[in-house]
């Protein structure tokens, strides 16, 4: 998910909705893959970035009629094919004219509501409160669960701090040994040793908290990444091959209600560490983005190292 941005596509034809992940070459996005979105997902997905034109890169099929690249803009024949939303997409929709880039802004309606925003990989919401309106102040609760075979398996979150260039500093990672950063800023309340074992949690207990004023984090300070990572995994030979039920959810601590929530259900396999997702300044507010990449790091260090490549 390095470098890879989204932008959010509909059919006016079929009325349905497709998801365009794009990469930047020399400057210009282009198009590396195309998924289906159900209206749900659609509906919490803003487009990313905007260009006149957006193309396929070389990993995609140009158009099988005229060999153009263009997403949206090619006219053939074999474009106005009989089709309809209950039909499974073709690659070469992606080409259709009767496709095109929805720039909408997500829909916050279900947070308004009170009820919570599920997230999938890659999709990013503004973080707002019921009121619709911005929300300053978060509490971020992270969990997961060990197998039964798992034993001394030690799971630590994290938050890492970077400026708009990707930098950061060892006083930017807030974590078990730094609990705390500025004035209130950020408080990470304490390290769970264990995690949670057995078949069934509490829904309303987190493994790990962390509360976040984001009305006062420095104005150098652009993300918030969000990591997990497996404490001592070299020397213990662990990886989360054995945690399950990963998650991240954020919610209002006035009102105690879960805004939004991004449960990663891949197999991690020999992974030692999560990028779990990203909280970054938007217009005058935030946005967290769902992210969900394992990496192998033998410690947090090495991890502050690799997160600027998730920041965008």
């Amino acid at each position: 998910m390095a470098n890879s941005k989204f932008i959010k596509a509909y059919c006016n034809k079929t009325k349905k909705y497709f998801g365009l992940e794009c990469r930047e070459f020399s400057g210009e996005w282009k198009v590396v893959n195309f998924i289906d979105l159900k209206a749900e997902e659609a509906a919490v997905l803003t487009s990313e970035i905007e260009q006149p034109v957006f193309k396929t890169n070389s990993n995609l099929i140009p158009c099988d009629e005229c060999s153009k690249r263009v997403v949206g803009g090619c006219a053939c024949p074999s474009k106005h094919r009989t089709c309809s939303a209950s039909m499974p997409y073709n690659f070469q929709c992606i080409y259709c004219n009767e496709l095109v880039i929805d720039y909408e802004e997500a829909d916050v309606s279900d947070s308004e509501k009170g009820k919570t925003i599920t997230l999938s990989q890659g999709q990013e919401v503004v973080i707002r409160g019921r009121n619709n309106k911005p929300l300053s102040k978060i509490y971020v609760g992270c969990g997961w669960e060990a197998s039964s075979t798992s034993t001394n398996i030690d799971v630590d979150s994290s938050v890492i701090l970077y400026d708009r260039n990707g930098n950061t500093s060892s006083s930017d990672v807030v974590y078990y040994g730094n609990l705390t950063y500025g004035a209130g800023a950020i408080t990470h309340h304490g390290d769970n040793l264990v995690g949670h074992t057995g078949s069934r949690r509490d829904n309303d207990v987190d493994d790990e908290n962390i509360s976040i004023d984001l009305s006062t984090i420095p104005a150098n300070r652009e993300s918030l990444l969000f990591v997990i990572n497996i404490y001592n995994c070299v020397e213990r030979r662990q990886t989360f091959a054995t945690v399950h039920n990963l998650y991240i959810r954020i919610k209002d601590p006035d009102s105690k209600k879960t805004l939004i929530e991004y449960r990663m259900d891949q197999n991690f396999g020999d992974c030692t560490a999560l990028i779990v997702g990203v909280a970054r300044r938007k217009d005058r507010g935030w946005a967290f983005k769902a992210i969900g990449e394992g990496v192998r790091a033998d410690n947090l260090s090495k991890l502050v190292e690799v997160g600027s490549r998730y920041l965008h």
